[in-house]
């Protein structure tokens, strides 16, 4: 069997984006075509729509509710009726061929005594109406209209007799825009009437009414006093609370939840759109259960971490996949930093224009990469946007959203004791101080190693590293104010419209953000075009366009790095006035302005370098810029090929150019090796490619009264490709000329990639009376990354769903809803391009920063890698199985989801070391076992919902995991993950948690005392194999508040983690400089003791101190026993002791922040109605990443990261978060 879905040249051929821009812009052009010949005949077509369906419906002795179904599936309608009215207990036998849709119509409504009324796709079912009342009409006793899928909706009813009109316009509050037929009744009366096409309603209310009550499916019913008005214009809230809700799974495909037997979970945009941050997925942070959402300190738009339900590889990515509309793109973090530097590049989420999303829903379970491949055996992350909307007209809004940033400082130092050593100025070996000639006591140099050991800060004057005679004074705000004051506007204007045939809408939005970190600075600008037509009666038509340009400037440099402003203020003296520093280069030298050197650098002279820096320098001179053009868009050709029978296929593409680029200023005070001038750049062009084909083959038929079966074959293409091409450059032949010509020493830089994967899946499922759901899907890739023999690879899923609230038809005014679920799924991996050969490295280099190559006389090496690959690779195989249980309780105001799962990742595609004689230093093969079991829950409650419209809707969620490393290698015990400075490392250990922290710790006696030297410091142990925690959370979890009142709203977002344990590099390198508020202890009475020891001429040997730090432990004897020793040591020694030793540095991880307040105000419809206009208006104030309740790191945040690395739990010189203020406008025209 051929398993390419188009011919070989379209796959072969390498389209440029002009190429691939052409094609979906015909596509789009045809389908603007459509809609505007609609637009001119859409009164006709209003009328003509449901003639135009035709209707072919057999069945026997069916109830009306089978009888309905069908016709919905034949049909673009949906039907709301009266659930306590319809007779669902006659049964009827009809027998229809190619009937029209009001033929059909009449034939199963008239003999149950009802009529019917169109409004846009929706059909209205009502008691026939006699000619004298209107008894006959359905009831709202029990309360509601319903459609098939059961959510409720009030009935409708004309009064006898009436005072005023009433009307208006109600729209989605999420600014999707008019709602047609919703229903809206007069509080208390059966008199009402439904919106139509364009949301607008008329209605005549009786004399003393009071209120309105609108509801529609899918959204919260909403009272409104109409007061002395006349006019209103409402707006519905999305409502997430019913089992019965659509949920987009794979492919774009919409199901009911009730039948899926795995985990979703799923957010609005309304609940992430109003207070946002320009990388929209950070804005989900404590609103999933299992979804673990960390952020990089690395400003905005920088990448984020997403792991669910734990880390499942040893080498690979542990993060989901990224689908946008039903197509996958390419979420790759192209540049990470290290722990010795380097800045973020952004992902693929942080492109994404929060304005164009609808909703945003997450598949955890593996049974999701039955759909997806094996890409997503870590979970998926779906991301639909939004379209226009059928019959609605042309409508436009705007949203425009402007936040205020202040960096989140929480370096916990002292302001106490400032730059100097002993407590003392610049002295002579008696200990005296060396004056100026004006009689000045002058600042000790601080060169490599002098920290804030010296005398205590009192405004006496000095001489400090300028020159200047001025106050030695603490200066507590000398961080704080090397940031400046960030914002972020971003405004979107979209505009949609929606004939019977065609809806349409396009977006396009402006970001801009100025950084915390000087001189940065990010644009983004998005272009969406996203259409749907009809081609007649079968044939529809699905397009997307998205254009994305962005251009990032300088975004901060991470780890130890000395261009890491926060790692430089690890060092600085607490007496640096940080406006000495913002002339920070000598105009006629060039040279860099130190706070460490007293003089400044001699030309020429490279042995003179230091590794501190000016951080205004880093700022303004070495700087990192990225900018990106990237095209992703789908088209989709549905043909109905019989009523119950579909085919679909659909070809979508992401792809985008990135060009990065970073250069360092000549004479950059720590690049000793770039000569001559110490200056260099390097510059990178990627250019990635992810094309995905699929088709759809989907039926459904009715076996029987009570068995339905819903059949499904899928294929896939994917095509990815990846090039980096570049150079970098250490010198430059003429100062501050950055061109890689003009390089001293230049190394070319290339790498390339290219995979392809074909598949072939299938799916079934089998319900019972729509209520019982079993599912199989089965599904085999042919994987170019594995060899062959090991290329193809299956895996199947399968998964049961019982709603036995509708299986048993329970009617309990406790139990509203319940469903149980099971589900079991394996998956297969491959491998990256390209690991199944030995290959050559021509040149090297660093993306992030100027790279270093073997070269000579500028001509680059080839260098044979160093990994022998494996003979039979085969694929990583992923086991899960999952059990849930979801409930609502009286009549959904409460909820409850429960979620236990395990996953089994064995045979990943790993390395391990060889022995050299073997000319390798690794070799891959396939080894491990990695387990993750956990448990999910989510509540959901409405604790006050008053007559008078306050209400109050509290959703918590909370997730556990734990991991395990059940096997690695033959032979192995444990595995390295990553490490940091001081020998600390992460490993994955057989029997272990994965992610433990291993280091050095201070040695003990065995009864657990300290064991110290003839001094009294503490010993450091000689082994670095000592375990100090793991970085994976006890738990971790949200608690979201919503309070409403008519038209105001305030929702308040909690997000907590709890457990775990992280290493600061930051907190060492501070207490041994002297700058962490911990080291204040026994200063002051060390001081005191050395002075009464100078005055009493006594040496150190013959004195006994009588203040430091008082150190109470053990010496260690020859024979093997302990001598208890304590006393008072010098704090400086102390501390310095600890610099090789890491125990005291890990943190508990544990935190609970105050992450989201929105307080906003939907204008009243008093204000409104004076211009017509305007269909809705609303404003929020927003804060963003607020405040911690708890936090337990001392002196840094604890999501401070530096890459997206699986050796997590390490921060050094993290880059503070910010804190967010601001405002969010949105207006519907």
């Amino acid at each position: 069997m051929n398993l390419r879905l188009l011919p070989e040249f379209a796959f072969r051929c390498n389209p440029t984006t002009r190429t691939a821009g052409k094609a979906l812009l015909v596509a789009s052009s045809l389908l603007l075509a459509n809609l505007s010949a609609g637009n001119s005949a859409q009164l006709q077509a209003a009328s003509s729509g449901a003639t135009a369906a035709t209707i072919t419906l057999k069945a026997k002795d069916k109830d009306v509710t089978y009888l309905l179904r069908e016709i919905e599936r034949q049909s673009s309608y949906v039907f709301i009726y009266s659930d306590n009215r319809l007779d669902k207990r006659r049964r009827q036998t009809i027998n229809l061929t190619n009937v029209p849709l009001e033929t059909a119509l009449d034939q199963v409504l008239r003999p149950l005594g009802m009529e019917y009324r169109i409004v846009g796709q929706q059909i209205i079912l009502t008691a026939r109406r006699t000619d004298t009342s209107a008894a006959g009409l359905p009831t709202p006793t029990n309360g509601s209209l319903v459609a098939l899928s059961g959510t409720p909706a009030p009935v409708l009813r004309r009064p006898a007799a009436a005072a005023r009109t009433v009307s208006g316009t109600v729209t989605a509050r999420d600014g999707s825009g008019p709602l047609p037929g919703v229903n809206v009744v007069v509080k208390g009366t059966t008199v009402g009437t439904a919106t139509n096409a364009e949301g607008f309603f008329t209605l005549e209310v009786p004399e003393g009414a009071t209120t309105l009550v609108f509801s529609y499916i899918g959204f919260t019913a909403q009272e409104v006093e109409i007061g002395s008005q006349t006019t209103l214009a409402v707006a519905l809230a999305p409502d997430a609370k019913t089992l019965s809700e659509v949920v987009v799974t794979g492919f774009g495909l919409e199901r009911q939840r009730k039948s899926l037997g795995y985990s979703v979970q799923d957010v609005k945009a309304a609940e992430i759109v109003v207070a946002r941050e320009p990388n929209i997925i950070n804005s989900l942070s404590g609103k999933l259960a299992g979804v673990q959402i960390n952020r990089n300190g690395s400003g905005p738009a920088g990448s984020t971490n997403i792991i669910i339900r734990g880390y499942t590889s040893l080498t690979r990515d542990s993060r989901p996949l990224v689908v946008v509309d039903g197509v996958p793109i390419d979420n790759t973090n192209l540049q990470q930093a290290s722990r010795l530097g380097g800045f973020d590049s952004g992902d693929g989420l942080s492109t994404i224009n929060p304005e164009d999303i609808e909703s945003i829903s997450v598949l955890k379970g593996g049974n999701a990469a039955a759909l997806y491949g094996n890409r997503a055996a870590n979970g998926v992350l779906i991301v639909t946007t939004k379209k226009g909307r059928k019959n609605q007209g042309l409508g436009v809004s705007l949203n425009s959203n402007t936040t205020f940033d202040r960096v989140q400082v929480l370096t916990d130092y002292q302001n106490e004791y400032g730059q100097g050593t002993q407590g003392r100025f610049l002295s002579n070996t008696a200990g005296q101080p060396i004056l100026t000639a004006d009689g000045f006591p002058q600042i000790q140099q601080a060169g490599e190693n002098i920290g804030s050991w010296g005398p205590r800060m009192e405004g006496q004057l000095a001489r400090h590293w300028t020159g200047e005679i001025k106050p030695y004074s603490p200066q507590p705000d000398n961080i704080r104010d090397f940031f400046e004051t960030g914002y972020t506007t971003s405004n979107t204007v979209a505009l949609t419209g929606g004939t019977d045939k065609s809806t349409l809408r396009v977006s396009l939005s402006d970001l801009r953000n100025k950084g915390t970190y000087p001189n940065s600075s990010l644009v983004r600008d998005n272009v969406t075009l996203r259409g749907t037509t009809s081609l007649g009666d079968k044939l529809s038509v699905d397009t997307k366009l998205n254009y994305t340009l962005s251009r990032t400037y300088n975004r901060p440099t991470l780890g130890a790095s000395p261009d890491n402003v926060m790692t430089q203020f690890l060092y600085m003296p607490r007496s640096v006035y940080i406006d000495d520093l913002r002339d920070y280069r000598d105009p006629v030298t060039l040279q860099p302005r130190l706070w460490n050197l007293n003089t400044q650098l001699g030309a020429g002279v490279l042995a003179s370098g230091t590794q501190r820096q000016n951080p205004f320098w880093a700022a303004y001179l070495n700087t990192n810029e990225v900018s990106q053009d990237r095209v992703n868009g789908s088209v989709a050709i549905r043909y109905d090929i019989l009523p119950w029978l579909w085919l679909q296929v659909r070809g979508g593409t992401d792809f985008y150019t990135s060009r990065s680029g970073y250069r360092y200023a000549s004479w950059t005070s720590w690049n000793t090796t770039a000569v001559p001038d110490r200056g260099g750049l390097s510059e990178s062009t990627f250019r990635v490619k992810e094309t995905n084909m699929d088709f759809i083959l989907s039926g459904t038929r009715n076996l029987s009264e009570d068995f339905e079966l819903t059949a499904q074959a899928f294929g896939n293409l994917l095509q990815r490709s990846n090039e980096q091409a570049g150079a970098s450059t250490q010198g430059l032949s003429v100062p501050n000329l950055f061109t890689i010509d003009n390089g001293a020493a230049r190394v070319p830089i290339y790498n390339f990639s290219r995979s392809e994967v074909q598949s072939l899946f299938g799916r079934a499922q089998l319900s019972f009376r729509n209520a019982v759901f079993l599912e199989a899907t089965g599904r085999n890739d042919w994987d170019s990354t594995l060899p062959r023999g090991n290329w193809s690879y299956f895996y199947p899923s399968t998964s049961l769903a019982v709603s036995y609230t509708d299986l048993l038809k329970l009617d309990s005014k406790v139990l509203s809803l319940g469903k149980l679920r099971a589900s079991w799924a394996r998956v297969g991996k491959g491998a990256s391009a390209y690991e199944l050969t030995t290959l050559y490295d021509l040149g090297s280099g660093i993306a992030n920063a100027p790279g270093v190559g073997s070269s000579h006389l500028g001509q680059p090496f080839a260098n044979l890698q160093d990994q022998l690959p494996t003979i039979n690779l085969k694929p990583q195989t992923t086991r899960s199985i999952e059990f849930g249980s979801e409930m609502r309780f009286f009549k959904d105001r409460a909820g409850l989801d429960l979620t236990v799962y395990r996953t089994n990742t064995f045979n990943q595609v790993t390395s391990i070391g060889v022995t050299a004689a073997s000319g390798f230093r690794s070799q891959l093969i396939n080894a491990g076992d990695i387990q993750n079991q956990g448990l999910e829950i989510v509540g959901l409650v409405t604790p006050v919902k008053l007559e008078n419209g306050f209400r109050w809707d509290m959703t918590a969620n909370w997730a556990k995991n734990q991991s395990k490393v059940v096997a690695l290698n033959e032979g192995g015990v444990s595995y390295f993950l990553g490490n940091e400075s001081n020998n600390v490392s992460v490993v994955a250990a057989v029997g272990k948690p994965f992610g433990d922290i291993f280091g050095t710790v201070l040695q003990r006696a065995p009864d657990g005392r300290l064991l110290v030297d003839a001094n009294g410091f503490p010993l450091a142990s000689t082994s670095n194999n000592n375990k100090l925690g793991n970085f994976q959370p006890d738990w971790f979890g949200g608690l979201s508040n919503t309070f409403s009142y008519k038209g105001l709203s305030l929702s308040v977002l909690l997000d907590a983690r709890w457990g775990g344990q992280i290493y600061s590099v930051s907190q060492q390198v501070a207490s041994v400089r002297g700058n962490a508020k911990q080291t204040l202890e026994g200063r002051q009475g060390w001081y005191e003791s050395e002075a009464a020891r100078l005055a009493a001429g006594a040496t150190p040997a013959n004195w006994t101190p009588t203040g430091g730090v008082y150190v109470e432990g053990v010496v260690k004897n020859a024979d093997g026993s302990f001598t208890p020793k304590a006393g008072f040591v010098n704090p400086e020694s102390y501390w310095a002791r600890l610099a090789t030793v890491s125990e005291p540095f890990v943190y508990d991880a544990t935190f609970v922040k105050l992450r989201e307040v929105a307080l906003g105000y939907r204008l009243p419809t008093a204000l409104l109605s004076k211009a017509k206009f305007i269909r809705g208006a609303s404003f929020s104030i927003v804060g963003r990443n607020l405040a911690f309740l708890r936090r337990d790191t001392q002196g840094f945040d604890p999501e401070s990261g530096y890459n997206l690395s699986r050796a997590q739990g390490l921060e050094s010189g993290g880059y503070p978060n910010s804190r967010s203020l601001g405002y969010n406008l949105n207006l519907e025209f």
